[in-house]
């Protein structure tokens, strides 16, 4: 079938667009015609704290892309509404994630509406982590005009039923993340990244925002039992850098940090968790995390906090710990896991539950959704 994915693509960087191109990608594999429309203009700087949101290197992938959407341009939202509609498309796929988006996205489907096309919202997230005006007027409005909707985790299918109980929903966990190469040996890449080859890692990885919890996690590292951990912190601040690491030294783990303080390049992905023995999410709040999904890709255990969709996709003595959202349940979580006697188990664990999470199922779990519609 003719499919329309409405959502951010390359050269547009972050999780929703990664999510969006390979899930295209799977879909034009599976032998369907599959068109993106993505954005000539995403976000206004007030919205976007970070150096660019633009990958600056790497190759297109091969969709096509048509960059037309505009956010905030409302003269611009008719004319993509009708090449949108004379595509003729059987099913169109709307990738939404902040209520920044849903005004233009509701006139979008208001106009559909008149239209033979199945529309289904993947929504990757429909509060938002922070508080935000508006936020339930718009949602019930873009709930209203949808055919169906799916979701990463269960919490956010509980959010829509909230808004409207009638709306046709289907929960698919977020696929895992093949898209950063293999791993490598744990010593080859802490050579490349200049780390100390006799400690243990434990990785903060993704963009640094206050409801992600790293002031928890370093809080929680004096209260390790074992001190020969250190933590790497690899993302881009969207928080004050200067707030982290005043209180790494007022805890007096300065020396027990490393601040990657930057977006990690696609080719340099597979470095941060191939050095690391575990990967820590001390989140304040959740749906769910691309993260994860690159950590079982890679074999890594998890610690993530009892909050959103992390508890149901992280299995608690399998394949990681669940953590309270305090630093003393966290510092306990960590040590657990260090204290093992049988650490690959963990590791073997993860690997195997990755085999569940793929694109093909998530792909035909679609399709067979909209079949239902």
């Amino acid at each position: 079938m003719k499919i329309i994915n409405i959502g951010p693509v390359f050269p547009i960087r972050g999780g929703i667009a990664k999510f969006n191109e390979t899930l295209s990608l799977k879909l034009k594999e599976m032998g369907h015609d599959v068109v993106n429309y993505s954005y000539r203009y995403q976000y206004p700087d007030f919205l976007f704290p970070g150096k660019t949101q633009y990958v600056k290197d790497g190759n297109a992938p091969d969709l096509d892309i048509k960059a037309e959407l505009h956010s905030i341009n409302f003269l611009s939202w008719a004319k993509t509404i009708r090449r949108i509609i004379k595509e003729e498309a059987e099913l169109i796929v709307i990738h939404y994630w902040m209520p920044f988006f849903a005004m233009q996205l509701i006139y979008l489907l208001r106009k559909l509406r008149r239209k033979p096309v199945k529309v289904i919202l993947l929504a990757h997230n429909l509060i938002p982590h922070e508080k935000q005006p508006g936020t339930r007027f718009l949602t019930r409005n873009l709930l209203k005009n949808i055919d169906g909707m799916i979701s990463l985790s269960a919490s956010v299918r509980k959010d829509a039923l909230s808004f409207r109980k009638d709306l046709s929903t289907l929960v698919i966990p977020h696929p895992v993340y093949d898209i950063y190469g293999d791993a490598i040996s744990r010593t080859e890449a802490k050579l490349r990244l200049n780390l100390e080859d006799n400690i243990s890692y434990i990785l903060f990885f993704g963009l640094i925002r206050k409801y992600k919890g790293l002031d928890i996690l370093l809080k929680a590292m004096p209260l390790l039992k074992n001190a020969n951990i250190k933590l790497l912190v690899a993302g881009e601040f969207y928080d004050s850098k200067e707030e982290y690491l005043n209180l790494a030294e007022d805890l007096g783990i300065r020396d027990r940090v490393v601040f990657y303080g930057k977006f990690i390049p696609d080719d340099e992905v597979k470095l941060f968790f191939s050095a690391s023995d575990l990967v820590v999410q001390p989140y304040r709040s959740a749906t769910q995390s691309g993260v994860t999904q690159i950590a079982y890709h890679f074999g890594i255990p998890m610690v993530v906090t009892r909050v959103g969709g992390l508890p149901e996709i992280v299995e608690d003595g399998k394949t990681g710990f669940l953590s309270d959202v305090n630093e003393n349940s966290l510092a306990e979580a960590i040590d657990s896991f260090f204290n093992l006697d049988n650490k690959s188990l963990f590791e073997e664990n993860v690997l195997e539950k990755a085999k569940t999470f793929s694109w093909q199922a998530f792909s035909e779990k679609l399709l067979e959704f909209e079949k239902e519609l």
